[in-house]
């Protein structure tokens, strides 16, 4: 009877906890026998035990300095555009305050004013010639 396996996973859902805690024992028996085999099969061939490439190392972190880079570039833009925006609305929170206190004069405003109160836009001193102004009050 064959039973082929997919993977590891496979083998340790047909074995029992016993079967298996005794087979990952063997295998790290096996491979502890087998280290210094394989450590002159490495130097014999010039081959370094762990292989890291610089270029990989090198590469990942010049894309993470470019990231951070682009990350500093555009969170400063965001601080510049929210200090921009700021002034925007204390500019336009100052306009309105000073429309309310100087409201726009136009023509029809400044006529109806001076319908309605006449000595508002009188340019002469208001003096009457029916009384005595020789005689102070």
């Amino acid at each position: 009877m064959g039973v082929t396996l997919k993977s590891t996973n496979d083998l340790c859902k047909m074995l029992s906890p016993e079967m298996l805690l005794s087979w990952t024992m063997w295998v790290k028996l096996l491979s502890e026998k087998l280290k210094p085999v394989f450590s002159m099969l490495n130097e014999s061939k010039g081959v370094l035990r762990s292989r890291v490439s610089s270029k990989k190392g090198g590469d990942a972190e010049k894309s993470r300095e470019k990231r951070d880079k682009v990350l500093d570039e555009l969170n400063a833009l965001g601080k510049k555009l929210d200090a921009e925006e700021a002034e925007v609305k204390i500019s336009k929170l100052i306009l309105e305050n000073q429309k309310t206190l100087y409201p726009t004069w136009t023509l029809e405003r400044i006529e109806k004013e001076s319908l309605d109160d006449p000595n508002l836009y009188w340019l002469e001193p208001t003096t009457s010639f029916n009384i005595n102004n020789d005689v102070e009050c």
